[in-house]
Formats: structure tokens, C-alpha cells, sequence
């Protein structure tokens, strides 16, 4: 699977980089050597996985609009930090990524855990933001109440429990909490799935989610209103991780442009490819886009 994932990538014009840093190895994907002056997205995965597998589905589509950049965050994939497992160290290390690169401003799309390292990028360093695009992250408006009530919808004690699995068993209840029809795994799968998404940075990955709700950030402090356009906010209507309700106070919050995928859970990008795919596309190419709602119904 990994060679085929790598022959995608590299036919939509990616080649594997490596930044190597006293602090930090961080492993990506760029295509933006090849696009100089147009700026480039910056492509944040969720809690799990590496960026290409998280980003396979979009790969095609969004090479044919912008340079695309796809950082593994900080002790997930191939990527790994000797300091303290942190929110503003992934902020930190999407940093370098763009001085690496030799880029002033990107673009930023993030889902779920990604979508807090993109505000995390807005209130660190805004001046390299540009256009946001956030799935199924409520960021700002994530409250210790909404914690708990993720908790008691899943029946778990910790949200480690939910998200960081321990076991190929573990892995298919993860992938069941976030979609609406995952596809079912063959014991020997998940237990290699798992071997190489989790095992490795386990307790790091657990410290990553206590610190969490230590980086609280305040939406009155987030220069949101800096932005060169509205947010797009993409939201699958059946995520039971973060609610279709909080996708609409967060849209609402930032006045963004709300699209609402149907038959959809926590992983829109995987189970409605094409109408995500599009909804992205189109925003990108959109010179004026504009606050708002759209629905797209499930086929």
C-alpha cells in the first residue's frame, strides 16, 4: 500500500523532503519547487496516520490548483521532535517547514487535530497565513464541557482511550467512532496499520492530547478578521467527534462559509471524496468568496 500511496503522490507532482533540526526530524511532501509565485497549501493531518495517507483521496485535485505542501506532524508518520509533545511544537515545526522551503505564506487546510494546529499557526504566527480552511475542527470553541461530552458519547473514561488505540482491535473502534460505514479491517491489517500509525509514539501522542486543552486559545485573540478571505469550514453532518453544531458556531464565530457533507462522519475527505474534493477546489479558485451555507446531500 505504502508504494502505491508513493506513486500517487509522486504522479500528482510530490516529492518526498526531510527537514533535519537540533530539535526536530520532520518528514514531507512538496510540490513547490515546481510552482514558483503561486502560493502554496499547506495540507494538516488529524490526530493519527501520516500525511499521505490521511490526504491520498485530495491529492489529485488539489495538485491541479496550487503547490501543495504535506507535512507528517510531529510523532506521527515519519516525523519526530526531541522536545515536549505540544501543540505549539507543531505550530513550531509547520514554521520551519516554510523556512525550509524558502515560503513566506501559505495557505492552510486542517482537519480535526490539524485544524488546532492551523489556529495554533493563526495566533503564532498570522502573517504567514493566508486563506483557512478547517474540517471538522471547532478549535477556539473546543470547551472542557465539549470534552466530556465526547467522552460520554463514545463511553470512554480518557479521550487517550478513543484516540490513541493499543491494538489493531483498538484501531477498528477508532475507525468505526469516525466514520459512518468504516470499512472493516482483517485482523493482521489493523495489527500492522496500527504498528506503524501508533505503537512507536504512543506516549507522545498521549501528552500531544493532555496538553491539549492546556493551549486553550481565545477566538478574541485570533486575528480571524486579518484573513484575505472568509474561512471555508467543512463539516461531515454525521461526526459524532465534533458535532454539526459545532461546525456551525465556528462558521458563524469566524464568519465562514459552512459546507455541510451529508452520509458524512469525522473523515469527510475519506467518505465524500468527489464533493469534498470540489468544495475545496472551488474555494481556492473562488477570487471572492463569500460568508454562507451549503448543503450537499449523501447520494
Amino acid at each position: 500500500m505504502d508504494r502505491a500511496l508513493h506513486r500517487k503522490a509522486a504522479r500528482a507532482g510530490l516529492s518526498p523532503k526531510e527537514l533535519h533540526h537540533v530539535e526536530m526530524d520532520v518528514h514531507y511532501l512538496s510540490s513547490v519547487e515546481d510552482h514558483p509565485g503561486t502560493r502554496p497549501l499547506l495540507v494538516v493531518h488529524g490526530f493519527g496516520g501520516d500525511a499521505l495517507t490521511n490526504w491520498a483521496g485530495q491529492l489529485d485535485a488539489l495538485a491541479k490548483v496550487r503547490p501543495l505542501l504535506l507535512p507528517d506532524l510531529l510523532w506521527f508518520g515519519r516525523s519526530t521532535g526531541q522536545m515536549a509533545p505540544s501543540l505549539r511544537a507543531q505550530v513550531g515545526a509547520m514554521q520551519a517547514v516554510l523556512d525550509h522551503e524558502g515560503i513566506d505564506k501559505v495557505d492552510i487546510m486542517g482537519i480535526s487535530y490539524g485544524g488546532f494546529v492551523a489556529f495554533g499557526m493563526l495566533e503564532m504566527a498570522p502573517e504567514r497565513v493566508g486563506r483557512l480552511i478547517l474540517v471538522d475542527s471547532p478549535g477556539p470553541l473546543f470547551s472542557s464541557t465539549d470534552v466530556q461530552s465526547m467522552m460520554d458519547r463514545h463511553g470512554v473514561q480518557r479521550v487517550e482511550d478513543l484516540f490513541v488505540p493499543h491494538s489493531g482491535a483498538d484501531l477498528q473502534a477508532l475507525f468505526d467512532a469516525v466514520m459512518v460505514d468504516a470499512p472493516h479491517m482483517p485482523r493482521p491489517v489493523a495489527n500492522a496499520v496500527y504498528a506503524q500509525w501508533f505503537a512507536e509514539h504512543m506516549d507522545a501522542q498521549k501528552a500531544l492530547l493532555a496538553d491539549l486543552p492546556r493551549q486553550r486559545m481565545l477566538l478574541d485573540h485570533l486575528p480571524v478578521d486579518q484573513l484575505p478571505a472568509p474561512p471555508l469550514v467543512v463539516w461531515g453532518a454525521e461526526d459524532t467527534i465534533f458535532p454539526l453544531s459545532a461546525g456551525e458556531q465556528l462558521a458563524q464565530a469566524i464568519d465562514g462559509h459552512l459546507v455541510v457533507l451529508e452520509g458524512a462522519g469525522h473523515a469527510p475527505n475519506f467518505e465524500r471524496k468527489a464533493a469534498f474534493n470540489a468544495a475545496v477546489v472551488d474555494y481556492l479558485s473562488n477570487p471572492d468568496p463569500s460568508p454562507g451555507r451549503t448543503v450537499v446531500p449523501a447520494k
